[in-house]
């Protein structure tokens, strides 16, 4: 009896013992540091309007919140001003964060973060596509067939100044806006199998044909309900085709085809720096739009009637006046240059190649990493 006795005895001290280890001295269980009741409250997320000019140059603005809306938020913050840095190249979207500043109103949560959304201002006359800028200039009549000189302010105010080759005619085509030649298509054809740049689920064709634009992918296949992108350029698509049963391979066009139909006048460097690669610059494509005259009269109907015909249009180029003699002005060299191929070499230049291995997310599905299962491979000939 005993040794019984004592043997419960040290079993109900064991116990106690243990109690004493779970109970922290409270009236409840002790709680790991880690699972602590203190929660981190969600990031107080605001817009920040950023003009084009701001974005080229970068900027350091100045921002003071606003009291009314933060305490509607329930929120307060350890600071009211923020300075926040728009760096060269930014995109729009791009989120300027300021850590653990920003607290839920009566609690002793952990801090959460303060984070300035980039929201790029539409422009008047600048459009921006990846690194490459587009401006509108209009020109006469006169001016494309006889020839042209344009003058701009960029976005960092140099007074530039453009133009026309000796002899050059504006042509419709060059007017055309994002115009491009006819996609390749293969049927029962795959390249490169499984080593997928991301995949979607869609049945729109011309949304993937979008994301290969927008992404700079050369083309992608198509198989049952999904397309899976290549990343691998033109060439190597269609000399890598193999027979793969049920898959569409689609290829972007010759970018060759394409320029011929929308060829624009362009200056090298002169687009938008990249982020965090200043000495890598986008294209700048000048956008020629011919203004008509509203009305002519028969005695000028008839003198181009006359003219236009024989070409002796070409002769009116001693009607342009010189070049502008301003010290102001910088003249810059126009070159040609196709889109399409101008985003993509900024793709590769900038080791955009290493998105592949991220997803491809268009709003529409979530496209998986490189090396997802693509179209099966052909089968065995029997």
């Amino acid at each position: 009896q005993a040794l019984a006795a004592q043997v419960v005895t040290s079993a109900w001290a064991h116990v106690a013992e243990c109690c004493v280890r779970f109970m922290d001295g409270r009236h409840g269980p002790a709680v790991p540091e880690h699972c602590s009741s203190s929660r981190r409250p969600q990031d107080l997320v605001l817009p920040l309007d950023v003009t084009l000019e701001e974005l080229y140059c970068g900027a350091l603005r100045r921002v003071k919140l606003n009291q009314a809306q933060l305490r509607r938020a329930s929120r307060s913050v350890s600071q009211d001003t923020f300075l926040v840095r728009v760096e060269r190249g930014a995109e729009d979207g791009q989120q300027v964060i300021f850590r653990g500043v920003a607290l839920e109103q009566g609690t002793g949560d952990v801090p959460g973060d303060v984070s300035f959304v980039l929201q790029e201002r539409r422009h008047a006359r600048w459009q921006r596509r990846g690194l490459d800028l587009y401006l509108e200039c209009p020109i006469t009549l006169l001016e494309a067939l006889a020839g042209y000189q344009v003058a701009f302010e960029h976005l960092d105010r140099r007074t530039l100044y453009v133009k026309s080759r000796p002899g050059e005619v504006v042509r419709p085509q060059n007017l055309l806006h994002g115009v491009e030649a006819d996609w390749q298509r293969f049927d029962n054809t795959d390249a490169f199998p499984g080593q997928d740049a991301g995949h979607l689920k869609t049945g729109d064709l011309e949304a993937c044909k979008d994301i290969c634009r927008r992404k700079a992918y050369s083309g992608f296949t198509y198989w049952e309900d999904t397309a899976y992108f290549r990343s691998q350029d033109r060439t190597a698509l269609l000399d890598s085709k193999q027979k793969s049963r049920g898959s569409t391979l689609f290829v972007c066009p010759d970018p060759k085809d394409t320029a011929s139909l929308r060829v624009r006048r362009a200056v090298r460097c002169e687009g938008m720096p990249a982020l965090g690669h200043p000495q890598i610059r986008g294209n700048l494509f000048l956008l020629l739009r011919v203004q008509l005259p509203k009305h002519i009269d028969d005695m000028s109907a008839r003198v181009l009637l006359d003219i236009l015909p024989s070409g002796g249009a070409a002769g009116a180029q001693d009607s342009i006046a010189s070049a502008p003699s301003e010290p102001t002005l910088e003249e810059l060299e126009l070159c040609d240059l196709d889109p399409t191929q101008s985003r993509r070499r900024h793709h590769i230049a900038t080791g955009g190649n290493d998105d592949a291995s991220r997803v491809v997310n268009d709003g529409r599905d979530e496209a998986h990493p490189a090396g997802s299962p693509g179209p099966p491979p052909p089968c065995p000939q029997m």
